[in-house]
């Protein structure tokens, strides 16, 4: 049973709560994106979209390599106005999602530091040039090895 001894000093508390979506990208659904978009937007709150530009086309769980789809234009334009308005906050999730190794389902890790670092940089300017802004927040779930 919860406690509501001395809930009087912890109603002044002030807490921060983030809310973040990933995997938003060509193969994502439009729909639940747009739902998640005007629901936030009708009670005046920001959510992070993780994005990832240049997704597989293939099994993402498959190594081998497969064609990228980046984002459609339908897809940017939503992020755009979203931004604009300042619904959303984009964050770089990644680059294509595609797994590089059989072993453990990873895009990064075992990478070379260099190829790395070339498809964050990659992922970044594209998402900058979508929004016209900087993008500082990168999703750091598989990326113990490397810092940004």
């Amino acid at each position: 049973m919860a406690s509501f001894k001395n809930i009087d000093k912890r109603m002044n508390k002030i807490v921060n709560v983030v809310f973040r979506f990933d995997d938003y990208s060509a193969r994502s659904s439009t729909d639940l994106e747009l739902r998640l978009i005007d629901t936030f937007r009708e009670n005046e709150v920001a959510i992070t979209f993780g994005v990832i530009p240049f997704v597989s086309t293939g099994n993402l769980h498959d190594p081998s390599p497969k064609n990228l789809a980046p984002l459609t234009s339908e897809k940017v334009d939503i992020l755009k106005k979203g931004y604009v308005k300042g619904t959303l906050d984009i964050a770089l999730h990644g680059y294509s999602h595609q797994t590089i190794s059989v072993k453990k389902n990873t895009e990064f890790s075992g990478l070379d530091y260099n190829s790395q670092i070339e498809r964050i940089d990659k992922g970044k300017k594209f998402l900058e040039n979508i929004i016209d802004d900087s993008v500082t927040t990168f999703g750091q779930n598989n990326i113990p090895s490397a810092r940004l």
